[in-house]
């Protein structure tokens, strides 16, 4: 369980900065947050210091972003659909109009929300930043969507937002390639007993 052990300031890109740090109670390990913005509404957003250090709870909704947005909406999806309202319109069925209709809001709902790549990043910075006094070790979709909603509503923090996702993923997927890559170098060499140059 993590609790919050104290609040300090520290330097951050050149500009001093407030930090929480929170404490396991079991292990005795630290995890901090540190302010990143605060909003039209006055809510303020905590960005976790270290993206690899994510608390489980958010590792796994990070999976449940990636999963709902992630997907994708493929051709043969889209020509399923269309292939089943097709169908449904030559049909004899007394409720063919109502039913196609049916599928023409599944396509649109899918198009809107499956589809949208900005969606899906707002749904990680939701999972990536606290708001208020959220604790690290809380996620619900309920309060997700709190979050979604007030940045939805505020353009300034959603481009913001958007901004800072985009260079904090840049930055860990080159500290992931460096890594994959010195583990690829250790497989060679444990296998080969020959260094890759």
């Amino acid at each position: 369980m993590l609790n919050l052990k104290t609040t300090e300031k520290r330097p951050l890109n050149g500009k001093e900065t407030e930090f929480r740090i929170y404490e396991n109670s079991v292990t005795g390990s630290t995890l901090a947050t540190y302010f990143l913005r605060r909003d039209k509404f006055n809510n303020t957003w905590w960005a976790f210091e270290d993206l690899f250090a994510l608390p489980f709870i958010r590792q796994v909704a990070a999976k449940k972003v990636i999963d709902l947005y992630g997907q994708g909406l493929s051709l043969t999806d889209i020509k399923t659909i269309t292939g089943q309202i097709k169908a449904t319109l030559k049909s004899d069925d007394r409720e063919k109009y109502e039913k196609a209709y049916s599928k023409v809001l599944e396509l649109e709902n899918l198009t809107e929300n499956v589809a949208d790549p900005v969606r899906q990043s707002l749904g990680l910075c939701t999972v990536y930043l606290l708001m208020n006094d959220e604790g690290p070790e809380s996620w619900t979709n309920q309060y997700s969507s709190e979050k979604m909603g007030a940045l939805s509503l505020d353009p300034e923090s959603m481009a913001f937002f958007l901004d800072w996702w985009i260079s904090k993923t840049s930055s860990y997927g080159q500290a992931l390639k460096g890594l994959s890559q010195i583990a690829s170098m250790a497989t060679q060499f444990q296998q080969t007993g020959v260094p890759l140059n």
